[in-house]
């Protein structure tokens, strides 16, 4: 039984949606704020960019209590997004964790996003990407307990 022209229509927006979700839409982080308060707790929020293994740039954020010392003895969580989504959504775990002297960080995955990269790859980019931001994180910030 053949395809009506509108069935074939629906199967090509679902594979589109698979392959290439729609990317999240955020301002740029040159208009974003660079610090904020949760529960009258206030935070710094910084902005850098982190040069993959593919010479991709992946855009990540780090939220941290202002008076927080950002050195090897401080714990960060790396938070990793899920399909469609972005690095903004660190946030919430930075919220989460804000009565804690825990540094968070969040990122793009290559192909998400405000980062480089054409596509999401459902798995093949995304675990080297993760790990070439902790890598930059380490030398960076000088972050050990991750």
């Amino acid at each position: 039984m053949a395809l009506t022209e509108r069935e074939l229509k629906e199967a090509e927006e679902i594979t589109q949606m698979l392959i290439r979700p729609e990317r999240a839409r955020y301002p740029p982080e040159d208009i974003l704020e660079d610090k904020c308060d949760f529960d009258d707790i206030p935070f710094k929020i910084s902005y850098f960019d982190i040069t993959n293994r593919r010479k991709e740039i992946i855009k990540a954020i780090l939220w941290h209590h202002q008076s927080l010392a950002l050195n090897k003895d401080t714990p960060v969580i790396v938070c990793s997004h899920g399909n469609a989504e972005n690095k903004q959504s660190s946030g919430d775990i930075a919220y989460l964790m804000r009565k804690e002297q825990i540094a968070v960080v969040g990122f793009d995955f290559s192909g998400c996003g405000n980062s480089g990269g054409q596509y999401v790859t459902m798995g093949k980019n995304e675990l080297p990407d993760l790990e070439d931001v902790i890598e930059n994180i380490k030398t960076k910030f000088g972050f050990q307990k991750i």
